[in-house]
C-alpha cells in the first residue's frame, strides 16, 4: 500500500482536507515536552502537512518566526490559511538524500526543527519506501539515511526533534545510532545542536 513518494501522489492524497485525521491530541505529548523550552523562538516543521502542529505552537505567542515545508501544494496552502504568519514552502524532502539539496531561497536556520511522521515515506528518488525501510537490512544505505538527518541538523540552531515513524526497526536504528540523538518521548528523538 506504500508507494514511491512522488509529488503527484501527495497532491491526490491531499486533495481533501485533513487526510491523516490529525487533531490536537496527536501532538499533545510533543507539545507538553516543548512547552518548557522558552529559549526556542523560531520553528521549522519539515513536513508541516496542513499546519496543525504549527497552529498549536502559534497559540503560545512566543515564536517570532514559523515556517513549514511540504511536498504537497494543497497542504502548504491550507497551512498558510491555518497559521497567518507562516512562511510555507513547497519542497520535496527526498532532496535531502542528495549531498547538496536545493533548499528554498531565504529559508535559513531555526531554533527548533521538527521532522515528524515522514521519514518512512522518504526514500531516494525512484526507490520504494517499503523496500528502503522495511525490506533491506538495517544498515543498508546508512550513509545516505544519515545525510537526511545532517541536512535537518544544519537547519537547526538549538533542537531537532525526529519521530520514529511507525516505530520501524530501521528508523529506530538510524535514530539510536546517530551521535547525540536521544529518546525523549515514546516515538520521539531529540538532538541538541548547541
Amino acid at each position: 500500500s506504500y508507494v514511491t513518494p512522488q509529488p503527484k501522489f501527495w497532491e491526490r492524497l491531499h486533495s481533501r482536507p485533513n487526510y491523516w485525521n490529525y487533531s490536537e491530541r496527536h501532538y499533545a505529548p510533543l507539545l507538553d515536552y516543548l512547552k518548557e523550552r522558552d529559549e526556542l523562538s523560531s520553528v521549522l516543521d519539515l513536513a508541516c502537512n496542513e499546519g496543525y502542529f504549527l497552529q498549536n505552537l502559534s497559540r503560545w505567542g512566543r515564536f517570532s518566526r514559523m515556517a513549514g515545508l511540504d511536498v504537497s501544494r494543497n497542504v502548504v496552502t491550507r497551512a498558510q490559511q491555518r497559521v497567518a504568519a507562516l512562511e510555507a514552502y513547497h519542497f520535496d524532502l527526498c532532496h535531502f538524500f542528495q549531498e547538496s539539496p536545493p533548499l528554498p531561497e531565504g529559508l535559513g536556520c531555526f531554533d527548533l526543527c521538527v521532522l515528524s511522521d515522514v521519514l518512512y515515506y522518504m526514500a531516494p528518488f525512484q526507490i520504494s519506501p517499503y523496500l528502503y525501510w522495511d525490506v533491506m537490512p538495517l544498515t543498508w544505505d546508512l550513509p545516505r539515511k544519515r545525510r537526511v538527518l545532517e541536512h535537518c541538523r544544519r537547519l537547526t540552531r538549538k533542537l531537532l526533534i525526529v519521530s520514529a515513524h511507525q516505530d520501524l526497526p530501521s528508523i529506530r536504528y538510524l535514530l539510536e545510532t546517530t551521535p547525540g540523538m536521544k529518546l525523549v518521548l515514546p516515538g520521539f528523538y531529540a538532538l541538541e545542536t548547541t
